[in-house]
């Protein structure tokens, strides 16, 4: 209950802070209690590129708020970097699955200024009460799932990290070889590289850091089943363009 108080009170100190141009991070980035899966079905990248709205590079800028009741989402403002899908706005609000009183086990909630490749569909209304506060706001085709983690190399190369690996896992098991992909699977699964990414976004997020390095060491073991995946800015680019017929 202490706890629950705390992040009402941070929380409206964050939204004063907002009203004076400041930036706004979420009040918490592990809620209170741990969410549990249950997804209707899994995407391959392929699927989920066609089932989503939007295909998009987005940064996450500043917080705005959250519903803790029912199932929990948080809301923020962001930018389109770069589209690959679709029509969004330069500037428009992201929902992520998740609040301060629950989020999914290794899935904090973003902070301003992380990039992210998001599948993303636009929300309407007449879905539900979570859809209400922002109407049009645009969320994941599938939670966690259909989004991957941007981060540079140490040369400055930009990578996209599959950090749960199930959009990859599916990608393979529908075109054995990889050859959708366009990298043999053992790039896809580079311990070192990983390791060079989780380094240089320590210092903007440390807790995105620390789930890459994790990610990093299932990578080296056997026995760790599915894992994080990791593809190069031109690998996905062509794999867009071929599924939009360019």
């Amino acid at each position: 209950m202490k706890r629950r108080i705390f992040v009402l009170l941070l929380a409206g100190m964050l939204l004063l802070l907002t009203a004076c141009g400041g930036v706004v991070r979420p009040p918490v980035r592990i809620g209170e209690g741990t969410g549990h899966t249950c997804f209707s079905r899994p995407y391959s990248l392929t699927e989920a590129f066609e089932e989503a709205d939007v295909v998009a590079l987005v940064q996450v800028g500043n917080w705005l708020g959250e519903k803790t009741d029912g199932f929990p989402y948080t809301y923020y403002e962001a930018d389109a970097l770069e589209c690959y899908k679709g029509d969004i706005p330069a500037h428009f609000t992201l929902m992520q699955s998740g609040a301060s009183s629950s989020t999914y086990e290794d899935y904090p909630l973003y902070t301003y200024g992380n990039q992210l490749l998001l599948f993303l569909d636009q929300t309407q209304t007449d879905w539900g009460e979570s859809y209400i506060q922002y109407p049009g706001a645009y969320v994941n085709v599938c939670s966690f799932i259909t989004m991957m983690y941007v981060a540079n190399a140490d040369d400055g190369s930009r990578y996209f990290v599959d950090r749960f690996g199930l959009m990859t896992y599916e990608e393979l098991m529908n075109n054995p070889g990889s050859a959708t992909l366009g990298q043999p699977a053992a790039q896809l699964r580079d311990r070192g590289l990983m390791a060079e990414l989780s380094d240089n976004v320590k210092g903007t997020d440390k807790l995105l850091a620390e789930s890459l390095a994790a990610a990093g060491d299932m990578q080296s073991n056997p026995h760790a089943g599915i894992s994080a995946f990791v593809y190069s800015e031109d690998t996905l680019k062509a794999l867009f363009a071929s599924l939009s017929g360019e």
